[in-house]
């Protein structure tokens, strides 16, 4: 049973798990007007995920960390190997959303587990909130997470 966890910056605690951000915004796994969720195998690479966004010079923001588990049998994965060379490029990006995008809208699992863009051997998780066993999810409560000031 994968542990998961996805960081939020704060003010964005009380939506973290509504899907609305990656259904306006687009995501490397689903393109924008496909809701989703995404979450990450460790703490640490959620917070690589967060960071990568972030301009280099700009504060860093108050961050939230939550944890929750997915039974074995609701994920799907799909190992690199099986992606395009250059799927972690923005070239790649259509490639990746159209495969996320079938797997939302196929309904066959709750989760996806993908190979990281910033660490491919490390996976994170796109989540299906139309899924019938999202709302069983127990996602806890926000954990306030401090960065280190030298990042």
């Amino acid at each position: 049973m994968p542990k998961l966890w996805r960081v939020v910056k704060r003010k964005h605690a009380s939506t973290a798990f509504d899907g609305k951000a990656a259904e306006r915004f687009g995501g490397r796994w689903n393109s924008p007007g496909r809701r989703a969720v995404y979450a990450s195998a460790t703490k640490s690479l959620a917070v690589l995920e967060i960071l990568v966004h972030i301009d280099v010079g700009r504060r860093l923001p108050r961050l939230v960390a939550f944890t929750f588990d997915v039974d074995d049998e609701l994920v799907d994965r799909l190992p690199a190997a099986r992606l395009p060379r250059h799927w972690r490029t923005s070239r790649g990006l259509e490639v990746t959303q159209r495969i996320g995008d079938e797997w939302l809208a196929s309904g066959r699992a709750l989760a996806l587990a993908v190979p990281s863009g910033i660490v491919p051997e490390e996976s994170n998780y796109l989540l299906n909130p139309a899924h019938p066993r999202f709302g069983r999810l127990k996602f806890g409560r926000p954990m306030p997470f401090l960065l280190d000031p030298r990042l």
